[in-house]
């Protein structure tokens, strides 16, 4: 029975390494930092970005009124520059025109 008392329990007796675990740390706090940083100019960053765009897009136009605006500007004849006798013609008589123009080559 005394064998079973007298067996010594090995461990390690030496100290961590001090310069590593600060090391660690040290990296570990300026990488949570840094992703704060980043995180925050992006967060910036997309924030003033959206603000420019409605801004610059100007107010809100229904999508009924935008479309009407689109069929207006298709489908009509207006001038672009009546000083050199530029015309915009409406998109459906542009294709015809086009497609004659082709053939006729």
């Amino acid at each position: 029975m005394s064998s079973l008392h007298s067996h010594e329990i090995n461990h390690d007796t030496n100290m961590p390494n001090q310069s590593m675990i600060w090391l660690s740390y040290t990296a570990a706090s300026l990488f949570v930092i840094a992703s704060f940083i980043f995180v925050f100019y992006f967060y910036q960053t997309t924030r003033s970005n959206e603000q420019a765009k409605k801004e610059w897009y100007g107010s809100y136009v229904p999508l009924e009124q935008l479309r009407l605006y689109e069929s207006e500007q298709l489908h009509t004849y207006q001038w672009v520059d009546q000083a050199k006798g530029l015309v915009k013609v409406p998109i459906d008589i542009a294709m015809v025109e086009l497609v004659k123009e082709h053939k006729s080559k």
